[in-house]
């Protein structure tokens, strides 16, 4: 079970554009997955506070009422681009000509970043979840994928290999602990949060995170409702019914082995129940709470 080929870690002799914000995760942006729901609310943050220039973050965030809106028109993946796959082979895509683009995507792992993000003084968000979720969330997209090197193997053998860390980006569980690591080092700098705590109450976890970036919401915005509709905007729901994000329809900027749809699914938690058995839960269980062991993030890795 292994990633796209044209994922690729950006060489040292490569200079990743600097962001001010980095959005990273283990998992793709599926809107099941951890980065589904904030990346776009991110996006929605950054794109109102930084396209119009303005003093007045309040004018800046009534653009979620604006139709033009991106988020409406094009697949949230077209909007954030990855370093390791749109800067080094896809380099003619227009966010990445735009450069107020300041926000920017990853898979990989913290070590693996290059120097010009991890010394560019940018914040990085980081979200985690369940990893049996991260798992059945992952075989479901990959099954999706159109690709020419035949069938997965079944479910039994790739959960095993995702167990003992064969994976696209590397072993999960070092994934995570990595950006852990970054976090205790550096709070102000890498945000860590958890999907499933994102998910049961997305509002003040949308008010934490414009807090983060700079962009507080003010007391008015609050009063008139704006975090709801920021939400609102960035929804599973509203994003999956979207015109652009139906049938056959695919990014029309490069070649992609996925259709729009494929990045949207169920948009729950637990839906690991569904595929894995007990004694499957119970070897995942135990390996995390083994890696994880001392290291404060089960406490407190929300």
């Amino acid at each position: 079970m292994t990633r796209p080929s044209y994922n690729r870690v950006p060489k040292e002799s490569e200079t990743v554009p600097r962001p001010d914000l980095h959005v990273a995760s283990r998992e793709r942006l599926e809107a099941e997955s951890s980065l589904d729901w904030l990346p776009k609310d991110r996006f929605h943050l950054a794109q109102i506070s930084n396209i119009h220039n303005s003093p007045s973050i309040s004018f800046q965030r009534s653009r979620f009422n604006d139709p033009t809106n991106p988020l409406l028109k094009r697949n949230p993946h077209e909007l954030i681009p990855f370093i390791e796959i749109e800067f080094p082979l896809f380099p003619h895509v227009d966010v990445l000509q735009d450069k107020g683009n300041t926000l920017f995507a990853t898979h990989m792992p913290h070590d693996f970043l290059p120097d010009s993000v991890v010394k560019s003084g940018c914040k990085m968000v980081y979200i985690w979840r369940d990893p049996k979720d991260t798992f059945v969330s992952f075989w479901n997209f990959m099954q999706k994928q159109r690709s020419t090197r035949g069938p997965l193997n079944s479910l039994e053998e790739c959960f095993d290999m995702f167990c003992r860390g064969i994976s696209g980006e590397g072993p999960y569980l070092d994934h995570v602990l990595g950006y852990w690591k970054a976090h205790q080092e550096n709070p102000d700098k890498t945000l860590f949060l958890k999907y499933e705590n994102v998910s049961a109450d997305p509002l003040p976890y949308v008010k934490r995170l414009a807090e983060f970036m700079g962009y507080r919401f003010t007391a008015e915005e609050e009063k008139n409702g704006v975090v709801e509709k920021v939400v609102n905007l960035c929804s599973f729901e509203t994003l999956k019914n979207l015109e652009v994000n139906k049938g056959d329809k695919e990014r029309a900027d490069i070649s992609s082995p996925n259709v729009n749809r494929a990045f949207f699914r169920k948009g729950k938690t637990g839906d690991w129940v569904n595929y894995l058995t007990p004694d499957m839960a119970a070897r995942m269980d135990g390996l995390m709470e083994e890696k994880f062991k001392g290291t404060g993030l089960l406490e407190n890795g929300n």
